[in-house]
């Protein structure tokens, strides 16, 4: 293990450990003093081919590896509950053990690193609580395992070790069909040995090699019993001993640039950070979370196949460059969309080399090794940087319109996750802008201004700025923005996105940001102040690619997309254009089934977006994608990789950025983009952690049928009265309904969690016949499982009006709550379908909270 700091740690917790083995005969790690890791700590999962077979998983915490055994073994699919045994603390040396363990003693059989990497907790909180208060909420970090993950202690039973639930949580690493992961892979991510080929390896005879005379081990069978022990470490010695991956380090924001000696300073690129991986003959490019994107970048795959035998990673952005050198995102996406690779790996930190770790060297000698690494190569470069110059290199990338320099502190060893060893300071634009239009937001106030520049004696629109106001300023424009009020916008084209109110066109306003996008709308906008500028004399800013390019012509007009009935489709034209989004292949079917089309898809959210779009617009996404049709491989997809970069949001996730629907062509980009399941957030982008709808999802078991889902959906209703809240429902497009509880945002979720599980365990404790929170399936028949899941910062339920990868077309519907007692069946909505009125139009309106005494109950109870 390497990077590690001096603490050392109280090994008491391995006396369990201790008392069930004799490690003169087992070839396991002794119960030693071990130390944390320096990074983010490490997870391991062992098969383990004992009396029965199971999968061991292991977090390290507090010096020690928290072990659980889970019988069947981890699984990718969010449905199933995985039984997790709560096991006896491991030493940390445990990670590595790789082989056989005597019949007959404790554990007997053999064992294989089936996974490792690294963990951590979800949503910044505390492991050690989450351990005691038996739930714990994780990230993984693996070859293997990846994504958000949960473990949730049962209720104690007299006589049996603690008993928890292991559970995929969803997002875009869970798998829903296909061969399970267990089967999927079957050899050590150490060795790449079988179960089979590590028994045959180890000694059979636990005897053996011992000298016949005292009994003691001679030097030929320390060496066997060595080598049964640690093939990792053998394994290590005999290749370069690279991870799988490591997170990589993040910068903090700052507004100036630091000052003074004892810093590198590099340019900021803008493109994808990749970790880079190139180890035992194979290359990986990996995101800040692990994804593999290795098929999407070949060309630079392929170059750094030279260094796969050296036992390489490198820290890097993917990127493209424009002709003047400069990174261009806009050009990177168009680079991934069209297939055309012209991507380059800009390399600017060395975390291993020929196998050698050298996280715990000083910066400049990792950037020394990584120089003459990439010496010759033509996709992969050296990202270089100026030392004690921070200032001037700020100054240089303002000029040049980079988006601002990363500083880095000098003699800094390499640390994963966000610190202040390295800081990022944005390079801002400031230009002035014509108000044309402006919004209010929820409490009356001013929501964003709606801004624009002449083209000749044409005013283009920009975009929105929604943030910098103070109070007093948000009323002094909201005030003067209404004395200009008209009906006519003074655009060129036609505004995108809901509840635009125009004005006269002679408002100008200062605004600070960061670049603009290949729509020519401005990145992260910020209101700076008036401007003193005359509204005639506002041109385009020079970054605009209007200058560059025509692009102030009006809006095609959008023709209607076909029906979802192939008769249909045959005869009504598809549309090629919804909300001015090209839609390419809009024949393509998405729904073999009912053949439904991309553009029968599109039509559907083109006649539901005034509907939709209150109900999703400015809430983080997950999305299910599946751009061969729902009958094919599906996935999640929680961050904007892949889509424009004006629906990328920095929320303050250390995960990366998340996606976020503002306007009609927002959700049009989706459906091009073969997302057939649209999910959103119980909070706002504002404000993540601190929600504003929380959702009971009302899940029948096997043998329920729908009228008792319809009767605990009034139940929960009649409950949620008691405590003087209305609430909301709606089907799922599944076989449940979903109830909808709007509130003001005074509580943080771990609140809200605890409320919504105290609610749900109160009907289940009520009703234990009809009723239950535990999502063991086995339990589940002949009842309706309340899962209170759903509310958490990352966790998130299906969009009212979104479709679902399901057969049938089907889509989520709100309903009044008369409605619902006259429902039939689950899922009544399917694309073809319309609904006109939205029964969730007065969410908006509802103003109350949750109760004080209530949430101090609920949380006491958790």
């Amino acid at each position: 293990m390497s990077g590690v700091d001096v603490s050392r740690v109280d090994v008491s917790g391995l006396d369990r450990y201790r008392s069930k083995r004799d490690f003169d005969r087992t070839s396991e790690p002794r119960p030693k003093r071990g130390r944390r890791s320096a990074g983010l700590p490490r997870f391991v999962v062992q098969k383990h081919d004992a009396s029965r077979l199971h999968y061991d998983f292991r977090l390290e915490h507090d010096g020690v590896l928290k072990s659980w055994a889970v019988t069947r073994g981890p699984s990718l699919d969010p449905a199933d509950k995985r039984l997790a045994v709560e096991t006896e603390d491991h030493p940390l040396d445990y990670a590595g053990f790789e082989g056989t363990i005597p019949a007959d003693a404790y554990g007997g059989g053999t064992v294989m690193v089936w996974d490792e990497g690294t963990w951590e907790m979800a949503d910044g909180k505390d492991a050690a609580d989450g351990l005691a208060a038996g739930s714990l909420s994780f990230v993984l970090h693996g070859e293997r395992l990846k994504g958000r993950w949960h473990l949730e202690r049962m209720k104690p039973e007299k006589g049996r070790p603690p008993q928890w639930l292991l559970i995929k949580v969803d997002d875009e690493e869970a798998r829903r069909t296909g061969r399970a992961v267990t089967e999927r892979f079957t050899r050590s991510v150490v060795t790449r040995r079988t179960l089979a080929e590590i028994a045959r390896s180890a000694d059979p005879d636990p005897d053996a090699g011992k000298d016949r005379k005292n009994g003691a081990p001679d030097q030929a069978g320390k060496d066997r019993r060595r080598n049964a022990e640690r093939p990792a470490e053998r394994a290590a010695k005999s290749s370069p001993a690279v991870p799988r991956f490591v997170a990589p380090a993040l910068c903090r924001s700052r507004k100036s640039v630091p000052r003074g000696k004892g810093w590198l300073a590099e340019v900021k690129y803008d493109g994808y950070r990749m970790i880079l991986r190139a180890a035992e003959g194979r290359v990986a490019l990996l995101t800040r979370t692990g994804k593999d994107w290795t098929d999407r970048f070949p060309a630079i795959a392929d170059e750094a196949g030279r260094l796969a035998e050296r036992g390489v990673m490198l820290d890097g952005e993917v990127v493209v460059f424009d002709d003047a050198g400069r990174s261009d995102f806009g050009a990177l996406q168009r680079s991934l969309r069209d297939g055309a690779d012209g991507a380059v790996y800009v390399a600017f930190d060395a975390l291993f080399v020929d196998g050698e770790d050298l996280r715990e060297e000083p910066i400049e000698t990792r950037k020394q090794r990584l120089t003459a690494l990439v010496e010759g190569l033509g996709r992969i470069r050296y990202g270089d940087h100026v030392a004690d110059k921070q200032e001037a290199l700020f100054a240089h990338a303002e000029a040049l319109g980079l988006e601002g320099i990363i500083a880095k502190k000098a003699g800094s060893p390499y640390r994963s996750g966000r610190h202040d060893g390295w800081v990022k300071v944005r390079a801002v634009r400031e230009a002035p802008f014509v108000v044309g239009a402006y919004t209010v937001g929820e409490n009356g106030g001013l929501g964003a201004l709606v801004v624009g520049a002449h083209a000749g004696d044409r005013l283009v629109p920009c975009g929105r700025v929604g943030t910098g106001f103070s109070a007093s300023d948000a009323k002094r424009l909201l005030a003067a923005l209404r004395e200009r009020a008209t009906r006519r916008s003074p655009f060129a084209q036609k505004l995108t996105g809901r509840g635009n109110r125009f004005v006269r066109p002679d408002l100008v306003v200062d605004v600070a940001y960061l670049a603009m996008t290949d729509e020519g709308m401005l990145r992260h906008a910020v209101f700076v102040g008036e401007s003193g500028v005359p509204a005639q004399e506002v041109s385009l800013p020079s970054d605009h690619p209007a200058t560059e390019t025509d692009r102030v012509a009006a809006s095609p007009a959008r023709r209607s997309a076909g029906r979802p009935d192939g008769a249909a489709n045959k005869e009504t034209p598809m549309a090629t254009t919804v909300f001015d989004v090209p839609l390419s292949h809009p024949d393509k079917v998405l729904y073999p089934e009912q053949n439904v089309t991309k553009a029968a898809l599109a039509a559907h959210y083109e006649r539901h977006m005034a509907l939709l779009l209150p109900h999703v617009a400015g809430r983080p996404l997950t999305l299910v994608r599946c751009p061969q049709g729902r009958a094919k491989a599906c996935f999640y997809q929680r961050h904007p990789e892949g889509l424009p970069e004006r629906m990328a949001r920095d929320i303050g996730e250390d995960d990366g950025l998340a996606i976020v629907a503002e306007e009609p062509a927002d959700i049009i980009e989706l459906v091009q983009r073969g997302v057939l399941e649209i999910h959103v957030r119980g909070a706002r982008v504002d404000r993540p952690e601190r929600p504003d709808r929380l959702v009971f999802d009302l899940d029948p078991g096997e043998g329920v049928a729908f009228a008792a889902v319809r009767d605990a959906a009034f139940v929960l209703r009649e409950r949620l009265a008691d405590m003087d809240l209305a609430a909301f429902v709606k089907t799922t497009g599944g076989k449940g309904l979903h109830v909808m509880v709007p509130i003001e945002r005074r509580v943080e979720w771990a609140e809200a969690k605890a409320w919504t599980r105290w609610v749900a365990a109160g009907l289940a404790g009520d009703f234990p016949d009809r009723y239950l929170i535990n999502m063991s399936k086995a339990k589940r028949k002949g009842r309706i499982f309340i899962d209170y899941l759903r509310n958490d910062l990352k966790a998130s339920a299906v969009a009212p009006y979104s479709t679902r990868a399901r057969e049938g077309a089907p889509f989520a519907g709100p309903l009044t709550w008369e409605a619902l007692e006259k429902l039939e069946t689950p899922a009544p909505f399917h694309v073809g379908d319309t609904l006109t009125q939205d029964s969730w139009k007065d969410v908006g309106a509802v103003r109350q909270r949750l109760r004080g005494k209530d949430v101090k109950t609920a949380v006491n109870a958790s």
